[in-house]
């Protein structure tokens, strides 16, 4: 659905929701049921098929039949199981450092509160985790089959932010999500809408035969039901608000909002961004990024406030958000559009002994994370340093190749600014006007200085391949979204939702592999191997690993690799421990992998390309 067959659903639906309020919710509710009246229907065929099979089987006295039917009696239980087995599929609770009363216990006394005054669930658990976001998180345990967890997941960056008043306010908010008392309804769909696309994403993780029927059927109904029930998810987000005013105050529930909002920028762009900047000077991450954070917040000036809470001021609310917009919120609560003055953070009220412990947690967690990608950065800022010098002589002379002005313009975008970069890659368009780095780099700087200039030269890039024609086309769309320029920006939709399209067919080509498929040598660097042996080494029950390059007529200059592998033991399941090694370890291209139990011809055709065994667990082999 394009953005103006999308906004108009939304204005048709909210015109529904104001006239016919109890029929909008009929609809929805409805709508809701069709989900798990497809998983209970399934449920229903599978018995029924089974309760068939055993009456034709107690009333037929044909031998032939009989012994037919004592071959197949067995497909509804396995079918059944592994129904049972997506029903009870398994969703991510989620990351971060559990939280304990008797480590904290002011802060739990004051969620404890909140959640008496609100009516709520029972929070199970609290999580402290390095986003500026607070979220209430519902987990089904046994899947659809219910047993809900709720885990109340808070931001250590929001904490350092707000001032306990406001984060009180922020709490009775998320909190507000899994009311009793109030909006029953709406909160009920809220949690269903969350759990058709936990459900979604934990399926394609773990696919098989019968959770490929699952996921068909939900990659059509949970967009349908997002869509459909947008209005009423929206209308959530007002009502939460009004409980976070009810717990604390409006002005107070308001100030909230705009620091959220008017900080999250400097947070999450401007702070990040001189973070990794630092890797152009030193090969060590920083030791204290977020004791650094809290220093940056409170350092803030005041007219800098005011310009940031002016920009967040001015953005409207639109289709692609169920939040509505900073101003809409702070008009719904009929409160003033300022902030109160913080003395102390909620980190420092509610965190008290435990805070240095806990930030030296995350620091070290941000620490492990951005090593290896760190040490990348660094390398590639002591190129572009060594580019400087190689090509800061020839620059200006006619003796230069275009690339190496490509590359001399990028270390100055790297190391200086992108300002100074833009009459470099000028003078490489000057040469080579087709060249798709140059014309990539000079377009991002022009759109990022709101330039509309840049997207014809995001436009030539896109000719270079499938993969950067998808990532410019949704680049585009973002930019000409947020400056509203309505037909660009369906435009752009429109390309990215047929690449994305092409992408699928071209993945679903390198996916088919037959007997008739063509397998060549595989030939990675030495580094690469040992790196991808050294992650199969790391997951249990590997025996051996096969691999080869399948040829793909219809892409020919598009790799895949095929991995066949051998497994330990008896396994009921080898779907799961496939899905296992496609996530951990990492391939240079599309991969196609199977098992020596599921595809046998397979691995006797993978073991005829020449050098072929990647990974054996008995001589620990490493190429």
């Amino acid at each position: 659905m394009n953005a103006d067959r999308y906004g108009s659903l939304i204005k048709f639906l909210e015109k529904q929701s104001q006239t016919y309020p109890a029929w909008y919710k009929f609809k929805v509710l409805a709508l809701s049921m069709v989900g798990f009246l497809f998983i209970l229907s399934m449920l229903v065929l599978v018995i029924g098929l089974g309760i068939g099979i055993f009456a034709f089987a107690l009333f037929t006295k044909n031998i032939v039949v009989l012994k037919l039917l004592a071959k197949f009696f067995w497909l509804p239980l396995v079918i059944a199981f592994y129904i049972f087995k997506a029903l009870l599929v398994k969703i991510e609770k989620p990351q971060g450092v559990e939280l304990t009363a008797s480590e904290l216990p002011e802060l739990f006394s004051t969620i404890d509160e909140i959640k008496d005054r609100l009516g709520t669930q029972k929070i199970h658990h609290v999580i402290l985790n390095d986003e500026m976001n607070a979220a209430v998180v519902t987990i089904p345990k046994l899947g659809l089959l219910g047993w809900r967890i709720n885990y109340l997941v808070i931001g250590l960056p929001l904490m350092q932010l707000l001032s306990p008043e406001e984060f009180n306010s922020v709490l009775a908010h998320e909190l507000g999500h899994i009311s009793n008392r109030h909006t029953r309804f709406s909160n009920w769909v809220y949690r269903v809408r969350m759990t058709w696309f936990q459900l979604l994403v934990s399926l394609e993780k773990k696919r098989s035969f019968v959770t490929n029927i699952f996921i068909r059927f939900f990659n059509w109904y949970a967009p349908f039901f997002d869509n459909y029930t947008f209005v009423l998810a929206r209308q959530n987000e007002y009502e939460a608000d009004s409980d976070a005013a009810r717990v604390t105050c409006g002005n107070v529930a308001a100030s909230a909002l705009i620091r959220v909002h008017a900080f999250g920028q400097l947070v999450e762009q401007d702070f990040w961004q001189s973070v990794w900047d630092k890797a152009k000077v030193t090969a060590i991450p920083p030791e204290d990024v977020y004791f650094d954070l809290n220093k940056t917040i409170n350092q803030v000036k005041q007219d800098d406030v005011e310009q940031m809470v002016a920009k967040a001021l001015e953005i409207k609310t639109d289709t692609q958000d169920t939040h509505p917009c900073l101003s809409d919120r702070l008009s719904a609560l009929q409160s003033k559009k300022q902030l109160i003055l913080k003395q102390q953070s909620a980190s420092e009220v509610y965190l008290s002994s435990q805070y240095s412990k806990l930030v030296n947690i995350f620091n070290q967690q941000w620490r492990e994370l951005a090593k290896e990608h760190w040490q990348e950065m660094y390398d590639y800022y002591q190129q572009a340093r060594n580019n400087l010098l190689k090509f800061e002589h020839k620059v200006n002379s006619n003796e230069i190749e275009v690339d190496e002005i490509v590359k001399y313009a990028q270390a100055v975008e790297a190391l200086h600014s992108a300002e100074n970069a833009i009459v470099y890659y000028r003078q490489a368009l000057k040469i080579d006007r087709d060249h798709p780095t140059a014309n990539y780099g000079l377009g991002f700087i022009l759109l990022n200085q709101n330039d509309d200039s840049g997207e014809k030269y995001l436009r030539k890039a896109m000719l270079v391949n499938l993969s950067m024609k998808a990532e410019l086309a949704e680049t585009l769309y973002n930019y000409f979204h947020y400056h509203q320029n309505v037909a660009k920006a369906t435009e752009y939709e429109a390309l990215y939702a047929e690449v994305c399209q092409q992408q699928q067919a071209m993945e679903n080509k390198l996916g088919e592999v037959n007997r008739k498929s063509v397998l060549i040598e595989l030939k990675l660097d030495k580094k690469l191997k040992r790196k991808i042996t050294q992650q199969l080494g790391e997951i249990s029950n590997i025996g051996k690993v096969w691999c080869a390059e399948k040829i793909t007529p219809d892409y020919p200059d598009t790799p895949c690799i095929v991995l066949v592998i051998k497994l330990k033991g008896f396994w009921i399941n080898e779907q799961d421990k496939m899905s296992e090694v496609l996530n951990k370890i990492q391939l240079p291209c599309f991969a196609y992998v199977a098992t020596t139990g599921l595809h046998r011809w397979l691995n006797r055709k993978i073991k005829q390309v020449p050098n072929s065994l990647l990974f054996d667990s008995r001589s620990s082999y490493l190429p």
